[in-house]
């Protein structure tokens, strides 16, 4: 469990410690910087800090408790560099999220918006789910990024007569290489939501709905398929100045089938109906973290309860009160005034 949280040059906290119990309840006006405390947990969690908008520096601390073993992490970012520790000893990131013996899982109401977003949002909340789920993720998936723009750029100097179209043999075997270990990462977490679909769906039994992955090339070969596509469409890549397959191109989508027709949910169900399945995959989330790292994991809802009425709120809660929780939220949600087994902070007294 998590105890303590300090922040120091992280967005408008500084030298801000703050005490967390199995349940914490945050609490404060909007732009009290309730959403602010919640990322700071997530991104110690995860190994991650975004870019500070009020300074070159930020600090991030978690205390707590493991197996009767007190632990202490650091993460410390000054002019662009991010730096790790774990029981005062500095590490690499791989390193700091392997000795880490949490992580966390966020329930926003961004999360509630995803079928509605760019499909390019849809695939960073995957990779997020994989970036906190296995710690070489994160070097995978920067080697990709740097061999795809590797290869774009070529794509470009062909078309400006700098460069030979024979050049791309080299560029093509690195880049399928790559995206096949990607690949591979994506593919289990698609057979996680495979293997609970019918737990995910239970909850929306007047429909049949199923989860389709959207892709390009064969799941099952996926080096072979994305280099064969290479070699078909090279005249077109080649033109575009782009590569036009691979796992950055991505998508997912939840169908309901009418007959043998099929109709993506954000256009047919209600937002309170895709709110329930979308609550479902973070039920998924939750599993694979767990099942993938072996760590304890912290939940954070991002004032959810005000996108659901009192009885799915209620309900919610109940499946996890066996985990840590931190809640923001503007007021003390109705459904826990008559509880004790919570603690509050309130924002306007930090």
């Amino acid at each position: 469990m998590i105890t303590s949280l300090t922040l120091a040059s992280f967005r408008a906290y500084t030298n801000t410690r703050l005490e967390l119990t199995p349940m914490t309840l945050i609490t404060g006006v909007n732009g009290s910087w309730k959403t602010h405390i919640l990322e700071a947990i997530h991104w110690a969690c995860w190994g991650a800090l975004s870019p500070n908008l009020l300074g070159d520096a930020e600090y991030v601390s978690l205390s707590g408790m493991t197996d009767q073993i007190p632990y202490t992490s650091e993460i410390r970012r000054e002019d662009r560099s991010t730096s790790y520790f774990f029981q005062g000893k500095k590490y690499s990131r791989t390193k700091y999220l392997e000795s880490l013996p949490v992580r966390s899982v966020i329930f926003s109401p961004f999360d509630m918006h995803l079928p509605y977003l760019a499909p390019s949002l849809r695939r960073d909340a995957l990779d997020s789910i994989l970036d906190r789920s296995f710690a070489q993720f994160h070097a995978t998936k920067r080697q990709y990024d740097q061999v795809l723009r590797q290869r774009n750029a070529l794509l470009k100097a062909i078309q400006e007569w700098n460069a030979s179209a024979w050049d791309l043999d080299f560029w093509d075997e690195k880049f399928a290489t790559l995206a096949d270990t990607y690949a591979l990462y994506r593919n289990r977490y698609r057979e996680a939501i495979l293997e609970q679909s019918a737990m995910i769906t239970s909850h929306l039994p007047d429909y049949t709905l199923q989860f389709r992955y959207i892709t390009k090339y064969d799941l099952q070969n996926v080096k072979a398929s994305i280099l064969s596509y290479l070699a078909e469409k090279r005249a077109r890549d080649i033109l575009s100045g782009h590569t036009h397959i691979g796992p950055h191109l991505d998508d997912y989508t939840w169908e309901i089938m009418i007959w043998e027709n099929a109709f993506p949910v954000s256009e047919y169900l209600s937002r309170g109906e895709n709110k329930i399945l979308l609550l479902g995959m973070k039920m998924v989330e939750i599993d694979f973290l767990e099942k993938t790292t072996g760590k304890e994991i912290i939940l954070l809802f991002d004032d959810m309860f005000s996108e659901l009425d009192n009885t799915h709120s209620e309900e919610l809660l109940g499946a996890f009160r066996t985990k840590q929780i931190c809640i923001t939220a503007q007021h003390i949600p109705s459904f826990l005034r008559s509880s004790d087994d919570f603690t509050c902070i309130e924002t306007e007294n930090l």
